[in-house]
């Protein structure tokens, strides 16, 4: 410390020999250093005018993400990968004869290209495909037989065993008024099972005082109406087979040409009725 002290009066004595002028000219040499070292710095540290600010942005942000990039670079990626799949996928299905055949043709193509080509083949297949499963499903439809006449029905399988007591087209009296008889009525003891004539949909069910309850079973291009039964062993849009038992014979029809227990049975062609038993074996009954 004492050491310290004396270090300072020495430099102060010596201040005090020093002439005022020359110690304004070393004042003034000192401001004009800093002066100069400030510009200096100035313009070391100021920015290069020739860059341009966004630039300088990215210098100063070195981990800024460009999303677009990251973007394009996963689409390239999953194209990439969907192209592999694609190629895997047909070398398995494909037959090795026919892909040996396909890359003869293809050639030295470019992978685009080949791509484009697998593309392009495996639509071919495709529609071929189509072309074919639509020429099989009209060759079926001309294969079916147009229903128009009694002549096209199936060979049928009669409802119920029992004589006719109401022939088709028969006049009877209800209530003093003549009615035309639609279909036959088949006598049938109550209770007595009732079978399908023929493959079908069960179309609808209803009751009415005319008829009782009955039910419409469609085929393929007619429809089959089953009437005075008791009950029924089916439900409406149900598919049901010839031979099937679909209801009961009862006593519910009020207003039909036959009384007691029986089947009322008719058949319609195009919304046409015909005689019953123009579609029903001979021998049957």
């Amino acid at each position: 410390m004492h050491k310290v002290r004396q270090f300072i009066r020495n430099l102060v004595a010596y201040l005090k020999r020093i002439p005022k002028k020359t110690a304004l000219i070393g004042v003034y040499g000192v401001i004009v250093v800093i002066l100069i070292a400030f510009l200096l710095f100035r313009v070391f540290a100021s920015p290069d005018p020739s860059i341009p600010e966004a630039d300088l942005e990215e210098e100063e942000k070195p981990g800024s993400i460009d999303v677009e990039e990251i973007f394009d670079s996963a689409a390239e990626e999953d194209s990439s990968s969907v192209k592999e799949d694609y190629e895997q996928d047909n070398s398995v299905t494909m037959d090795i004869g026919g892909e040996e055949e396909f890359d003869s043709k293809v050639g030295e193509a470019s992978e685009e290209d080949k791509f484009e080509s697998y593309q392009e083949r495996d639509k071919d297949n495709h529609e071929k495909e189509e072309q074919e499963k639509s020429a099989a499903e009209s060759e079926e439809k001309e294969q079916a037989v147009e229903v128009t006449s009694a002549q096209d029905v199936p060979e049928a399988l009669w409802p119920v065993t029992g004589d006719i007591l109401t022939t088709h087209g028969e006049l009877y009296q209800v209530n003093n008024q003549y009615r035309f008889h639609n279909g036959i009525d088949i006598k049938a003891p109550e209770g007595e099972e009732v079978k399908a004539a023929w493959d079908g949909v069960v179309e609808t069910v209803s009751e009415d005082t005319s008829l009782g309850l009955k039910m419409v079973i469609a085929s393929d291009g007619f429809s089959a109406t089953y009437a005075n039964l008791e009950s029924l062993e089916v439900e409406e849009g149900q598919q049901v087979y010839q031979g099937e038992e679909i209801g009961i014979v009862g006593t519910t029809a009020e207003l039909d040409a036959s009384e007691g227990s029986y089947l009322h049975f008719s058949v319609l062609i195009d919304d046409r009725s015909i005689d019953p038993k123009q579609v029903l074996p001979d021998d049957s009954h």
